[in-house]
């Protein structure tokens, strides 16, 4: 994948002159001597206990980062101090060291680092790379910095960031502070006029942020969104909807604030916007949003605290007070039917029946904040480079890899140095296992074990079934070498002895698309001679996790100028068998054959707001796979034959059997028809590109689908009807909005919730 270079801002506030852009990475004996030594050294190490040091260990681990698929990439500096290029930290310029240096911003945790702008700068930190279309700003990340605008006027319409990003971008842990009552804009997604980048883009999400004064904290321009754990101070408006296909907003709050939400111009929201465990205190209207009276501009809150006597929702003549339990407005249908009749537009009070499994002891679903470890000092880190790794891109380090994970289980923080690490057999992460990359240290499976699309295998597996215990992985990604069709990306097997116990934050996975892969040179073809890999991510029956910013992408295009890529066939997406609990955070799948998301006989199922973009050069369904019973595939037996070629493409969602599936947000869009590479929407015969986007199915139960948003898909919704049978449930006709181009909303397919 492309490289980015790492930046440590080490603790100290420093003056912006200028703009920053941010660029678009044995025998018996031995071995009884080295389980020996291990013994010892967990009675000595053990168990993994915090210090809470006074300096972020991150700045102090030993530097093994290489860059294998660089030219000279043994040499490049992936880890960067700015300190080393001049920046002082005592509040003079450091415009030019900064700028010399970055590409990722990482601040200390422990003791953050303050940009101040020294002058009017708009933006003053300008984060993504204006040479790139927004769609393909990947891989661009800010963490733990403080953006400080006080010292400018506040007249002045400033930016602090403008944040035109797609997927694999990382914006988590940051402070925005601007005057009170001032003009200053927080983040913005203008790109750069005059540009490739004109704003926008295709991302996932933004997570635990706060905001401090200003005209507006965030101003949004995006296709999709989640946005988790926002914070709002004394802003004139929190949030401010300019343009949005569908979002979720989960655990915003408002305090002190003039309004909290403005979607309330025509066409600011163009699908639906969830509204999932928000509050607001002090402050003027929470939500102002457009009355349409058709599904454009749907609004769904499940439980938004406020003051007593406090405006929460107005539009139009609706005017809601005090604390929202549940309020839908916009289509919805409750009776398992497609009589739009019956199903159409409501603005009412619902009831929400929450899964217990889900939810932290206030009643709110769990939520859990990226780990940064910055509680344990540097000697609670042990990098695997140290125990034989080597992360070149060649050599195999499965073995090193699995001893050291059993080494360091509940003992040490798990360090994997920026590289690309070959593996020929399953990494086995047992339990008591917390794992940290370096700016997307890759894992990627290699050779024969992974190859048999027939007894498919893990690269990498979290746990074996019914154990449980702690897993945590940070800031990894994971990918396979060549074309191997029985690898699965990611499986997870394990438990918590708490929920959220196991965890994966700014966890990647690709196939194709990324230097060190021989799939795009190999699939350039067609699908048929390309079945690349088995699946993405798959949480079994036994496991339990949290899932936090994952882009699960089947290769569209080259990241790296790594060879052509239209026609990668990657089986699956994500399969969903957990019963003991599952939250999905802003996670997307792209581009899978057969599913994006398939949720089968599985309960208490938490989901934000799930993207997926069908395959590109479908219709081909099931081709080129044959369904795999043992993983629950579709056969696409509903397609009536070869009849109606559209029915033959990758589902956005299924859902089968199980309860407590609880689905705040999608976003499938679909582009193409036998994509050529060149044409552009143009090929897909008429209004639509794709029959059906979401399965559900009988003996499905208190399971609730919120906010569904489609691109040129016929049917929202297709399943066992109230009769029994297989139907159509929801289309695109009755429920227009979203994208322009033949887009629909559902606010709320409630047939299934037990209503």
């Amino acid at each position: 994948m492309k490289i980015h270079s790492l930046l440590f801002a080490a603790a100290a506030w420093v003056k912006l002159t200028e703009a920053r852009a941010l660029p678009t990475p044995a025998d018996a004996l031995s071995t009884l001597l080295n389980e020996t030594q291990l013994a010892v050294s967990k009675l000595v190490d053990c168990p993994l206990t915090p210090s809470n040091p006074q300096k972020y260990w991150y700045e102090e681990i030993e530097k093994q980062g290489t860059s294998p698929f660089l030219e000279g990439g043994d040499d490049f500096k992936v880890y960067r101090n700015v300190r080393d290029y001049g920046a002082a930290g005592d509040g003079s310029d450091s415009t030019a060291a900064i700028q010399a240096a970055i590409d990722e911003l990482r601040g200390d945790p422990l003791n953050m680092p303050i940009f101040k702008a020294a002058s009017a700068l708009d933006p003053l930190v300008r984060g993504s790379d204006p040479e790139q279309v927004s769609p393909t700003n990947f891989m661009i990340s800010i963490r733990n910095i403080i953006f400080d605008s006080t010292d400018i006027s506040p007249d002045s319409r400033m930016r602090l960031l403008d944040w035109a990003v797609s997927q694999t971008s990382t914006l988590v842990n940051c402070v925005f502070n601007m005057p009170d009552s001032s003009q200053h804009l927080g983040l913005t997604m203008q790109g750069q006029e005059g540009s490739n980048n004109g704003g926008g883009g295709s991302p996932i999400i933004i997570s635990d942020i706060t905001f401090n004064g200003g005209r507006v904290g965030i101003t949004l321009n995006n296709q999709q969104y989640t946005l988790k754990g926002i914070t709002f101070n004394r802003c004139n408006t929190g949030l401010d909807i300019q343009s949005v296909f569908g979002a979720t907003f989960h655990g915003l709050h408002f305090d002190t604030c003039g309004l909290g939400v403005e979607m309330g111009r025509t066409n600011s929201v163009q699908g639906g916007a969830s509204f999932v465990d928000c509050s607001a205190t002090n402050s003027g209207p929470a939500i102002n949003a457009a009355f349409s009276g058709n599904g454009a501009g749907s609004v769904i809150i499940d439980n938004f605290v406020n003051d007593e006597d406090k405006t929460t929702f107005q539009a139009g003549d609706i005017k809601l007070t005090g604390t929202v339990k549940s309020y839908v407005m916009g289509n919805q249908y409750v009776d398992n039917s497609n009589d739009p009749t019956v199903n159409h537009f409501m603005a009412r009070e619902i009831t929400v029946n929450r899964p217990a499994a889900l939810l932290s002891s206030d009643g709110k679903y769990l939520v859990k904040a990226q780990p940064t470890y910055g509680e344990y000092d540097v000697s609670s880190f042990a990098s695997v480079k140290n125990a034989g790794a080597k992360g070149d891109g060649k050599t195999d380090d499965t073995a090193a890899i699995n001893q050291a994970l059993q080494d360091n289980a509940n003992c040490k923080i798990t360090f994997f140095p920026h590289g690309t690490y070959i593996v020929t057999d399953t990494i086995i992460i047992p339990p008591g296992s917390r794992i940290v990359g370096e700016f997307m240290s890759t894992i990627s499976g290699s050779g024969a074990s992974f190859a048999d699309a027939n007894n498919p295998r893990p690269v990498v597996q979290v746990g074996k079934k019914g154990e449980v215990g702690v897993a945590e992985m940070v800031d990894m990604a994971i990918t396979i070498a060549e074309i191997l069709p029985g690898a699965i990306l990611l499986e997870v097997n394990m438990a918590g002895n708490n929920p959220g116990d196991v965890s994966f934050h700014t966890t990647h996975l690709f196939i194709g698309g990324i230097a060190g892969s021989e799939v795009n040179q190999k699939c350039g073809g067609s699908p048929i001679d390309c079945k690349a890999g088995f699946m993405h991510l798959h949480l079994t029956e036994s496991s339990q996790a949290y899932v936090e910013n994952m882009w699960a992408w089947t290769a569209d295009h080259s990241i790296d100028g790594a060879g052509a890529s239209g026609f990668i066939g990657t089986g699956r997406g994500v399969l969903i068998e957990s019963t003991k609990g599952t939250w999905l955070m802003g996670v997307s799948p792209e581009h899978t054959d057969l599913y994006g998301t398939n949720i089968v006989d599985a309960q208490n199922v938490y989901i934000s707001f799930s993207q997926f973009e069908t395959a590109y050069w479908q219709p081909w369904d099931p081709a080129v796979w044959t369904p795999n019973a043992a993983y629950k595939d579709p056969d696409f037996s509903n397609c009536n034959g070869d009849d109606n070629a559209q029915c033959r493409m990758g589902w956005g969602m299924r859902i089968s059997g199980g309860s407590g599936i609880m689905l705040y947000g999608t976003g499938f869009w679909t582009f193409f028809n036998t994509w050529d590479g060149v044409s552009y929407e143009g090929n897909c015969p008429g209004k639509y590109c794709q029959l059906n986007a979401i399965e559900i199915t009988g003996g499905t139960g208190g399971s609730y689908l919120f906010n569904i948003n489609t691109k040129q898909i016929q049917n929202l919704v297709w399943g066992t009807g109230k009769d029994g049978s297989e139907q159509v449930l929801a289309e695109q006709q009755h429920n227009p909005g979203s994208w322009p181009a033949a887009g629909g909303i559902l606010a709320a397919y409630l047939g299934f919730s037990g209503q």
